[in-house]
């Protein structure tokens, strides 16, 4: 590993372990006695939540929005209870899955259309002329999955480039500093880089019907706190055309400070993004052909052969369709 990526990943692995200590340390454990637990990161397509919030939809004694915004101190959180659900990709859920935790994916808020990519300065021209190249990405999250798929179409793996394991954060800093080839990143970061010169070598329209973004709860709170994530829920999709039209004001004001990108910028974000109705929801999350069970069973596949799971039946019983259903 380069004295870059040791320094970075240091950080990252000492500030993550110092902040999911700290939230510990003031969290109570017994669920019953505290808000529901949200992690949120950054990404366009969550921020109907932003807008909920800020709306006063969902009320701070129901929802406890943890704003942690790299995956990996996400992942963190979630396996260590700090949180109770997340916004993660399908590869993140099974790594969940495969780590023993009992999640469910109930709500899918997105699948990425060009949101997703990496990038590289522009004396590196295709995916191929990566081999032996500086890369930063963020290990165990959704980056690691996406440039493995990536450089399989070149017939490369990970041990042909030089992994930089940066958040993603961490990764935009270094790739503007000039100490990367190349990094591996998503909206808003992805928008922010392109403007500065970057150019993208592969994204996630290369590999359709993959990258797609759910909340997972852990399963005993789909009992539990039925009636707050029927609510959470609801507030997603009852913030769809607010977000997408940028009509709210104040809420959106609070969206662009999150994302650090201009009105323009954001609307160019959400057009990289698939968002789907309630009905569609449904049958995403129902057993079948139509849903994301073949998806998830293929990368499953995948991420065993890859080394990223011990076990490819993980895919098994993640879905939930409960909470979308509503009055459908």
């Amino acid at each position: 590993m380069s004295k870059v990526g040791s320094r970075f990943g240091a950080i990252s692995v000492a500030v993550s372990g110092l902040l999911l200590c700290g939230l510990a340390l003031v969290w109570p454990e017994p669920k019953e006695h505290r808000p529901f637990a949200l992690a949120v990161g950054v990404w366009p397509g969550m921020e109907t939540l932003t807008l909920a919030r800020e709306s006063g939809v969902l009320a701070e004694q129901d929802v406890n929005f943890v704003e942690l915004s790299w995956t990996s101190a996400k992942m963190m959180a979630f396996e260590n209870r700090v949180v109770d659900g997340a916004v993660v990709t399908l590869d993140e859920m099974l790594r969940l899955k495969g780590g023993g935790h009992n999640i469910k994916a109930v709500l899918v808020m997105g699948a990425s259309k060009g949101g997703d990519a990496i990038l590289a300065h522009p004396a590196i021209k295709t995916l191929a002329d990566l081999k032996g190249k500086r890369v930063g990405v963020e290990l165990r999250a959704c980056g690691e999955y996406f440039l493995t798929q990536a450089l399989h179409t070149v017939e490369m793996t990970l041990e042909d480039v030089e992994i930089v394991p940066l958040n993603l954060a961490e990764a935009e800093n270094a790739y503007e500093q000039h100490e990367l080839d190349a990094v591996v990143t998503m909206d808003p970061g992805q928008t922010r880089l392109i403007e500065k010169g970057a150019h993208s070598l592969f994204d996630s329209n290369q590999i359709p019907r993959t990258l797609y973004r759910v909340l997972v709860v852990r399963e005993d709170f789909l009992k539990d706190r039925e009636a707050t994530l029927r609510s959470l829920v609801q507030a997603h999709f009852n913030a769809l055309p607010a977000l997408q039209s940028g009509h709210t004001e104040e809420g959106m004001a609070a969206v662009l400070r999150r994302e650090g990108l201009t009105r323009k910028q954001f609307s160019a974000a959400l057009e990289k993004i698939e968002e789907y109705s309630q009905e569609e929801n449904l049958t995403l999350l129902s057993p079948g052909p139509e849903g994301l069970e073949p998806i998830l069973k293929k990368m499953a596949s995948f991420m065993k052969y890859e080394g990223f799971l011990d076990s490819d039946e993980t895919w098994q019983g993640l879905l939930d369709n409960s909470l979308v259903k509503g009055d459908l």
